[in-house]
């Protein structure tokens, strides 16, 4: 029964596997790379989460929702990293991104956080699970830390969204189409995300 609740969730997953199987094909660009790493990102987030979901103890739900931040991390960085390499020439996207190597310190100290929150609780504040259907969810009352993530993780994907639409104007006309796609792809599962945060 679990499994006709998470089909969704296992088809995504999937799904996310043959892009990043696609990805790892043409790797060629180093946009290209970090859409990938995106991919991956979520893959590993959405595979982690179907089997926090199926865990059927509290300290196996929490320790899927530990590696899950593997990709949870990766995610924001990808994406502004995409949009910058992609868009910018040569020469700028390479200062640029040794600049940002700095946007790379809030991802460690989250894992670095998450792994001992049991010490700090900033990431979260309590756990327990609830019932939804045939499934225990783990549920997380987020610490200060998390809110600060989730900040951090949206702003980077604002900036890179926002440079994405600005120069949809001056790329070609199939690469228009292509990055309308990637917009439509990345945009709709965070509309879902939003709305689960605010419940």
């Amino acid at each position: 029964m679990e499994y006709i609740y998470l089909s969704p969730l296992i088809f995504g997953n999937l799904l996310g596997l043959s892009l990043a199987a696609i990805f790892a094909r043409n790797r060629s660009t180093p946009a290209s790379r970090y859409l990938g790493g995106l991919v991956c990102g979520a893959l590993l987030w959405g595979v982690c989460y179907v089997l926090e979901n199926l865990a059927p103890s509290l300290e196996a739900k929490l320790l899927w929702a530990k590696i899950k931040y593997f990709g949870v991390v990766v995610i924001p960085l990808a994406w502004y990293l995409f949009a910058i390499q992609h868009l910018s020439p040569p020469g700028r996207s390479a200062r640029m991104l040794r600049a940002w190597l700095l946007l790379l310190v809030i991802p460690l100290i989250t894992l670095l956080l998450v792994w001992t929150n049991e010490l700090h609780s900033l990431v979260w504040r309590a756990v327990h699970m609830q019932e939804s259907g045939p499934l225990l969810l783990l549920e997380l009352e987020r610490g200060p830390w998390a809110w600060f993530f989730v900040f951090y993780s949206y702003a980077l994907i604002t900036a890179g969204t926002v440079q994405l639409v600005l120069n949809l104007r001056q790329s070609a006309s199939g690469t228009r189409k292509q990055l309308w796609w990637v917009l439509l792809a990345a945009l709709s599962p965070l509309l879902i995300h939003v709305l689960s945060l605010m419940r």
